[in-house]
């Protein structure tokens, strides 16, 4: 199978990633989504593409067979350029009738993947990290965090074996039925940073890409003056039904510098809240609901002599279509 070496600065210090949000296509897709995906990347011209997310629609796929077309499909762009790429899975990509982990395989052999797992241990299967090494050494500059933000609010409470009285009249304007990020994924980012730390001999900064937002997103877009806020906020945050406490381990840590997530097809939003920029992607496929206007990636520039100075924006695929 093949497979990417390992992700590098060019000798000028640069790195570029582009993450795509929400694809949810399926096997008889609209074609305008795969013009877009070869638009952007013709465009950015990136080193490492993340897929947010809502992958496909899951509803739509059956087997293991199903899927593999499928990815043959959508991450021929990146094959053709032999651009690596990584993914989380969001929602829509934990309807499908296929065992997460054996999905997951599938995802893994495909070419050119480089994303990870983590054990049966941890929640929410599509957790790694990937380092970013210097343009002369294999010394790690940046970490690229993956996690994932499992499905839906009722899994959670089943596991907890909380039947009832959970779902609440009144809540946090920004609240959805979804599912958070589990303690357990928080410990392995928190010991998995404490033991890159200690190898490298000092303090790896990076950025955090999840499906769903953090409730800090919603801090950002409800105080657009205070944490200088761009880009559009037309839906709610939609997020999980609890505060998961990955923020808080983020501070403490001190190395993520930037959180990013895709999960609402309308709003591509960003702006800084205690140190650490919050920023949404804006959907890439055009099969779901979304605003043709503001459809298309997220590009994140990285220097290698300030990592973590993150310079992150929008680029429209409307042109491509």
């Amino acid at each position: 199978m093949v497979k990417s070496p390992p992700l590098r600065f060019h000798a000028d210090g640069s790195f570029r990633i582009l993450m795509l949000s929400d694809l949810q296509e399926t096997l008889h897709h609209d074609g305008r989504t795969l013009r877009a995906i070869n638009g952007l990347l013709d465009e950015t011209k990136p080193d490492l593409v993340l897929l947010g997310g809502d992958n496909c629609y899951g509803p739509e796929f059956h087997d293991p067979m199903e899927i593999r077309e499928y990815l043959r499909i959508f991450t021929a762009p990146m094959a053709e350029r032999r651009i690596p790429w990584a993914h989380v899975f969001g929602n829509h990509d934990h309807d499908l009738e296929i065992d997460d982990r054996v999905l997951q395989a599938v995802y893994e052999e495909t070419p050119f993947c480089i994303s990870g797992h983590t054990p049966e241990t941890v929640h929410g299967v599509t957790n790694c990290v990937l380092p970013v090494y210097g343009n002369r050494d294999d010394s790690p500059v940046f970490n690229v965090w993956l996690m994932d933000t499992n499905n839906l609010a009722e899994d959670y409470m089943k596991e907890l074996g909380i039947e009832g009285g959970w779902k609440l009249p009144v809540k946090p304007d920004q609240q959805g039925g979804w599912d958070k990020i589990r303690f357990d994924q928080i410990m392995w980012y928190y010991t998995t940073s404490m033991e890159m730390e200690k190898a490298a001999g000092r303090k790896i900064p990076g950025m955090l890409m999840t499906h769903a937002a953090l409730w800090e997103h919603a801090l950002v877009r409800n105080n657009p003056k205070e944490t200088g806020l761009t880009g559009e906020t037309v839906e709610r945050t939609d997020l999980g039904v609890l505060n998961s406490g990955l923020f808080s381990a983020m501070l403490e840590r001190g190395d993520i510098r930037l959180a990013a997530a895709g999960h609402t097809h309308m709003d591509d939003f960003c702006g800084k809240y205690m140190g650490i920029t919050l920023c949404l992607d804006g959907c890439a496929g055009w099969a779901p609901y979304g605003t043709d206007s503001i459809r298309g990636g997220r590009v994140f520039d990285l220097r290698e002599d300030d990592p973590a100075n993150i310079t992150t924006f929008m680029v429209r695929s409307a042109k491509y279509i």
